[in-house]
């Protein structure tokens, strides 16, 4: 498995519009070949964490386009840019 965790900072008066654009956007994720799993975590003050796992890379590197995509759409409600990181290793815990 390879894995992507972008960091974002989304203005915390912003935090329920973007609450609001989760259902859209679990329909584009779901759409994505060879994505195992996907998790947004933030806390009030706006810093987050998305963190996408692939079952390998070639599947992550085909997932920038609409990895773009989306937070293209949530730009006007972040501070700066995302920051993603790459793992080339991934291990489940909790199975």
């Amino acid at each position: 498995m390879y894995a992507r965790m972008t960091s974002f900072q989304v203005e915390p008066a912003k935090i329920e519009e973007m609450k609001a654009k989760l259902p859209t956007i679990k329909s584009q994720l779901e759409r994505v070949a060879g994505l195992v799993d996907w998790y947004g975590v933030w806390r009030d003050d706006g810093q987050g964490f998305v963190l996408t796992v692939f079952k390998d890379k070639a599947s992550a590197d085909a997932s920038l386009g609409m990895a773009r995509d989306i937070w293209g759409e949530l730009s006007n409600l972040l501070r700066g840019q995302p920051k993603p990181e790459t793992f080339e290793n991934v291990e489940t815990l909790n199975r």
